[in-house]
């Protein structure tokens, strides 16, 4: 909710000492003005037409409903307060004294009880400040007014007159990077502030709701949220589905500073806006730390979030459709122990989980339902599951080879073949969960580039990237574009339709939470490959990005915990691929 930044002076007692007169009682009126407006009612005790009776010691207490003033102090320095204070006689008025006071911006506009001591009286009068819209005695850390630093973040006052900066990122990248790997330096907050941070990684597990990872770079396209009461109406064929809380995308707040504001998710002071402002909606409302975004027309989106009115932080997305990938899972047994530890049961808790870390691009993996099977296969009891007994020890233990059998075994083209395995040729002692050994060439090998800002990635904080960083200021946006190197294809001559990837027994038990988090996180890994994605940190890496260091779901060898983000450039060429639907 902006700030109003109105004051309310009040008038509350008069305390007099000499009435004025030398036998009787005086008859004192007031006149009042404040920044130059006339306060008060003549016809109200007190007024020119309704003076009152009073005698030495007397107290008046005034009618506080009516001798006040509101003032929006938005773009004043200063605010006269004249209060005169008259004894009405038969032939003069007699001026009992008046008090002036200046109350000064560059003092802070601040709530605050005054006491002016004059010969013949004391006044009691008070400055309220507004938040909120609700005038009344405030807790010192309520805010009253907010202005955008062109440095970064937003500077602000407290109704007590304190002044203090604050600042608030909304990361692109989660699992947030520790602060030795964000940028720049002006980023961490004064000395003796404390900061809230937001960014842990998330415990992903099959019944996760599909949206569990935030700020992600694609907020899916869909219908309109069901009304609260009664039944919604049908949507049209081919719509999207409906938005939830449990589907639409999570954008939440990072990092802020300093504590003592005490933002809470729901907070009424930060209000979000969208530009294109019909581009998306919120669900939920569209208020505090944590907002849930749907896409409701394709294209580019700028979400702002603003404290008081101020411009506080900036997201950028796109908003698409989900495209959905078919997939077909075969299980390969050998004899013996040359055999994958998984199940059927297993694969749907392992695609689900893949699904939630591709939900930040706007992909999912949905069962081929095609039933045609060869190779010996045979159905499980799990959609496009399938498993294939007594196949040779090499096509599931220590494959290797640059097109191996194993990839071809039950295949179906232009679906994701997934292939669970024993086990892939390495070194010893080393570990190798998967293997994207069949890929599709990507329309725009050997590079893809995006310019798009406040940020088309994470990136590390170089002079020659060109800054980087979070794209919020002072954190620079990047100079010009950022490139990115593709994979290139390992198509076979004679399947050249056909994507697999193979999944090891190297991954873990595959029925625990951590064991399928560890499968699933290496579906989505390797589907990126297929994709035409590199590395981002690891062997045959995607160019100069580099950033995040661990975060990326492209860093080779980094634990599901740790690497749980795509970025909006590997968003941009993975939904480019031959293998995604148009």
């Amino acid at each position: 909710m902006p700030a109003d930044e109105r004051i309310k002076v009040i008038f509350k007692r008069v305390e007099v000492r000499d009435d004025g007169d030398w036998c009787g009682s005086g008859e004192w009126f007031f006149r009042i003005q404040v920044d130059g407006q006339t306060v008060g009612n003549e016809r109200a005790q007190g007024g020119e037409r309704n003076p009152i009776d009073i005698r030495d010691g007397d107290p008046i207490n005034l009618d506080q409903s009516v001798w006040f003033a509101e003032v929006n102090v938005r773009n004043k320095t200063e605010v006269p307060v004249v209060f005169e204070a008259l004894d009405e006689d038969v032939t003069c008025n007699e001026h009992m004294g008046t008090v002036r006071y200046t109350l000064l911006k560059n003092t802070a506009w601040r709530q605050i009880e005054l006491t002016s001591r004059l010969e013949n009286y004391t006044l009691t009068w008070e400055v309220q400040l507004s938040v909120g819209g609700v005038f009344t005695r405030h807790p010192a850390t309520a805010v009253f007014a907010t202005r955008r630093n062109t440095a970064g973040g937003v500077n602000y006052s407290t109704v007590t007159g304190v002044r203090r900066a604050s600042r608030q990122e909304i990361c692109p990248v989660w699992p947030v990077p520790p602060d030795a790997s964000l940028a720049p330096t002006t980023r961490p907050p004064p000395a003796g502030v404390t900061v809230v941070r937001n960014g842990d990684p998330k415990e992903v597990i099959a019944g996760s709701d599909i949206n569990i990872i935030p700020n992600p770079e694609v907020i899916p396209l869909m219908s309109d949220p069901a009304p609260a009461t009664g039944t919604p109406p049908a949507l049209p064929a081919g719509a999207p589905p409906r938005a939830t809380a449990q589907t639409a995308a999570r954008i939440e707040t990072t990092y802020y500073y300093p504590d003592t504001l005490n933002f809470e998710d729901d907070d009424p002071r930060l209000e979000w806006e969208a530009n294109p402002a019909d581009r998306v909606g919120f669900l939920g409302g569209n208020l505090g730390l944590k907002v849930l975004v749907y896409g409701k027309t394709e294209g580019d989106v700028l979400l702002t979030v603003r404290f008081q009115g101020a411009v506080f932080a900036q997201y950028r997305a796109v908003v698409r459709p989900i495209k959905q990938i078919p997939f077909r899972a075969n299980i390969l047994n050998g004899t013996g122990a040359n055999k994958p530890s998984t199940s059927p049961e297993h694969v749907p808790n392992h695609i689900a989980i893949a699904n939630r870390f591709l939900r930040q691009v706007g992909l999912e993996l949905v069962p081929d339902t095609n039933v045609n099977l060869t190779n010996g296969a045979a159905v499980t009891g799990q959609a496009a599951v399938y498993r294939i007994n007594n196949v040779p020890a090499n096509r599931t233990r220590n494959v290797h080879g640059s097109h191996p059998m194993s990839c071809r075994l039950n295949h179906r083209d232009n679906v994701l073949n997934i292939q669970y395995i024993h086990s892939i040729q390495k070194n010893p002692g080393s570990l190798i969960f998967g293997w994207a050994a069949d890929r599709p060439a990507h329309p725009d090998h050997p590079s893809i580039s995006d310019n798009l800002i406040p940020t088309p990635s994470w990136m590390a904080p170089t002079a020659a990237m060109g800054g980087g960083g979070c794209g919020v200021p002072p954190d620079p946006n990047p100079g010009g574009s950022i490139t990115m190197d593709l994979l290139d294809s390992s198509n076979r001559p004679d399947f050249p339709n056909l994507a697999a990837i193979l999944i090891t027994n190297d991954n873990g038990t595959p029925s625990t939470d951590a064991g399928a988090r560890r499968y699933g996180n290496c579906i989505a890994h390797e589907l990126a490959h297929v994709l035409g994605l590199r590395h981002r940190v690891g062997a045959g890496p995607d160019g100069t990005i580099g950033h995040p260091p661990q975060q990326n779901i492209m860093c080779q060898g980094e634990p599901p915990m740790t690497r749980q983000d795509f970025d909006r450039i590997q968003a941009q060429a993975m939904r480019r691929s031959p293998l995604v639907p148009l």
